[in-house]
């Protein structure tokens, strides 16, 4: 057998092993939840929409996307990515560790990206939804873009402050007590950097479009550099764990 097509055969043996890895990870952080996520979930978008079509100014992604789309999937992120790998215990999924080919490192790589991919099918879903019900004015995939940002950072430092605080229910708290003072910040009104409900359609009274469009690039790097930072020192604290471990 030649070079070249041993590096090919190597090549698609990993991206194999990597693809069932994946779809394993996929199911063992569903598990159960995934079903009453999903139908919590659409039962509080029928209320919004209820909501949306009651609302005095009209059907508009602008007033209703933290609500509609960023929410839901917020809670969703936090729920799975609290106890995803410090719970592992009480889930009975560390003997799948253990038997890993892989490695538990490598595991764990994998089970936060398979959470990443769960909570942005979600966010999709319910900027479709909320194009076909609500506003047909914004196109799905800009708000499920623009919803992407804060729920990586969402996921990404639930998970690393869960692993930091060795407790799924401390990472959730924190979490919670920052959204909401984030959420407090953001209805006064004034466009911030640092706004994890920053809501880039809801431009209302402002007179400076390019100001407000560089807060929003801002805020957009700001949210990615945080999920960046809360990944890398996520991954350091479990290879120093899967070294003492």
């Amino acid at each position: 057998m030649s070079r070249p097509e041993s590096r090919a055969r190597s090549f698609f043996r990993v991206l194999r092993s990597s693809w069932d890895l994946l779809k394993l990870e996929l199911k063992v952080v569903s598990g159960g939840r995934t079903v009453v996520l999903g139908a919590v979930m659409l039962a509080y978008f029928a209320i919004i929409a209820v909501w949306a079509h009651l609302a005095d100014d009209g059907w508009r992604t602008s007033a209703f996307f933290n609500s509609s789309v960023l929410l839901p999937t917020f809670v969703v992120a936090v729920v799975l990515s609290m106890g995803a790998i410090i719970g592992e215990r009480d889930a009975r999924q560390l003997e799948v560790s253990f038997v890993s080919p892989s490695g538990r490192y490598r595991l764990w790589v994998f089970r936060l990206v398979s959470i990443l991919l769960l909570v942005v099918a979600a966010a999709g879903v319910l900027s479709g939804l909320t194009w076909l019900v609500i506003d047909r004015d914004h196109l799905v995939g800009t708000t499920w873009l623009h919803a992407i940002p804060p729920l990586l950072a969402t996921v990404s430092t639930t998970a690393f402050l869960s692993v930091l605080f060795k407790g799924a229910s401390s990472a959730g708290l924190v979490v919670a007590v920052v959204a909401g003072f984030s959420g407090f910040l953001h209805l006064g009104g004034q466009p911030m950097t640092f706004d994890l409900w920053f809501n880039p359609f809801l431009i209302g009274n402002v007179t400076d479009e390019a100001a407000w469009f560089r807060t929003m690039v801002n805020n957009r790097t700001v949210l990615l550099v945080v999920s960046g930072l809360a990944t890398t020192f996520l991954l350091g604290l479990l290879q120093k764990r899967e070294r003492l471990t």
